[in-house]
Parts: C-alpha cells; sequence; structure tokens
C-alpha cells in the first residue's frame, strides 16, 4: 500500500472512478504491528470518490486481530480465533461500516469463514482491489 500510495501521490495512479461504500479498514496484524504501516491504506480509502470512510485508531485495533494468527493460532485454538473473528466483524457493524477493506489474506480467509458462519452482513474487499476499480483496471 505504501508504493500505491507513492504512486497516487506522483500522478501515476489515478482515481477515476466513484466507490459508493461505508468503509471501514481491518489493519493486519503483521502489517500494523510488525512493519508499522498503517498511514497508506487509509490515505488511498479517503482519496477514492464515494466511500464514507469511518477510521479507527491504528493502535486501538490492536485489540481487534482477525483471530487467524497466520492460520497457526486458528488451528491450535478455532474456537477461540471465530469468537474474535466474529468480535471484529461485529465491530465494523457496529461502527456503520458495510464494507471492511482488508489488506491481509489471512485475515481474508478468515473473516470469510467466520462471516459465513455467523451470517454477518458484511462485505470484504482488498484494498488493492478496492483500488484497482476506481481507477478503472
Amino acid at each position: 500500500t505504501d508504493i500505491l500510495w507513492q504512486m497516487m501521490e506522483e500522478g501515476r495512479l489515478v482515481v477515476q472512478n466513484e466507490i459508493r461504500k461505508r468503509v471501514i479498514f481491518h489493519d493486519p496484524c503483521t502489517l500494523n504491528k510488525l512493519t508499522n504501516v498503517w498511514e497508506s491504506p487509509r490515505k488511498i480509502l479517503t482519496k477514492i470518490p464515494g466511500i464514507q470512510f469511518t477510521d479507527e485508531h491504528h493502535i486501538d485495533q490492536w485489540y481487534y486481530c482477525c483471530g487467524n494468527g497466520v492460520s497457526t493460532f486458528k488451528k491450535v485454538k478455532p474456537e477461540i480465533a471465530f469468537t474474535i473473528g466474529q468480535r471484529r466483524l461485529r465491530r465494523a457493524l457496529d461502527l456503520g461500516g458495510r464494507t471492511l477493506a482488508l489488506g491481509c489474506p489471512h485475515c481474508w480467509d478468515h473473516f470469510t469463514e467466520v462471516k459465513t458462519k455467523s451470517k454477518l452482513d458484511v462485505e470484504l474487499i482488498n484494498v488493492i482491489e478496492m483500488l484497482a476499480q476506481a481507477v478503472g483496471v
């Protein structure tokens, strides 16, 4: 997301399409906590016209892991992983987001499973996929 944001700033990626969604970004543990990358996904989302973005502070999200734990935690403690995933999806819905933007394939896999089993009405989409739609790819 850092590289894509830089390309947007340089004018090499130009947003052409409006995307009408109420979006919350889920900070992946590996991106936010381990590499300290949290600004660029938010900047990308705020520059896409039509998005109503509700931001959650990246430090506050340390309480809202997806529950997968790069599949390791989920394998060891599947019930707890499921509960954690439900809590995060419900938090997004409680904040008014119908779309949870993601930046991690492990979160995507886990949230998809939790969403299906829980019958929660939340759309999951990768930030890069959303940006691709906005630039017309």
